[in-house]
């Protein structure tokens, strides 16, 4: 993420599913000059995210509460270099217990748990800027089946990072 933002000036990164805002927040840390927006639909976890914000004393941030990319401004639209989706992915039918973490947190959407990632691919593309980023967690056999869905979509995927059964995809938005 950091590498693609070093050519940009006060560049502009989206964190949707933030949490308590670790990677946006540690990205707006990195860049100041970045206007970073972290979003989540949970009230809990905007709440932490805001704290860490103030704790980090980062001026560079806004947190919003609502669905994916529902609370970001109109304004964004074509100007977003990185989009980040830190969304529940597992299937509904593989969910299994992961500590403490809420089910909500971690079960995606549909048979196949992409849902809300499939809904962040549509409707991410018209934010994004030319050449924009869009970064997707899930496991490693949803981005072989999730990436024809990109390129319909006008992205270009790129080689996923995996690690174990895990995969963090990488899709650049065509001009």
């Amino acid at each position: 993420t950091l590498e693609r933002l070093q050519s940009r000036q006060t560049p502009v990164v989206v964190e949707l599913g933030t949490g308590c805002g670790a990677i946006g927040l540690a990205v707006a840390r990195a860049r100041p000059d970045a206007a970073v927006h972290l979003t989540d639909l949970s009230h809990a976890a905007v709440r932490w995210a805001r704290r860490n914000q103030r704790v980090l004393g980062l001026r560079n941030v806004t947190v919003s509460q609502g669905p994916l990319l529902d609370p970001l401004p109109s304004g964004l639209s074509g100007k977003i270099d990185v989009l980040l989706g830190n969304l529940p992915f597992y299937p509904p039918d593989d969910y299994a217990r992961i500590g403490n973490v809420p089910r909500d947190t971690i079960q995606g959407a549909g048979a196949d748990g992409l849902g809300l990632i499939r809904e962040t691919i549509r409707g991410a593309a018209p934010l994004l800027a030319p050449g924009g980023m869009l970064l997707l967690q899930m496991f490693d056999w949803q981005w072989e089946k999730v990436a024809p869905e990109l390129v319909a979509a006008g992205y270009s995927p790129g080689e996923a990072v995996r690690s174990g059964p895990f995969a963090i995809g990488r899709a650049d938005r065509i001009a």
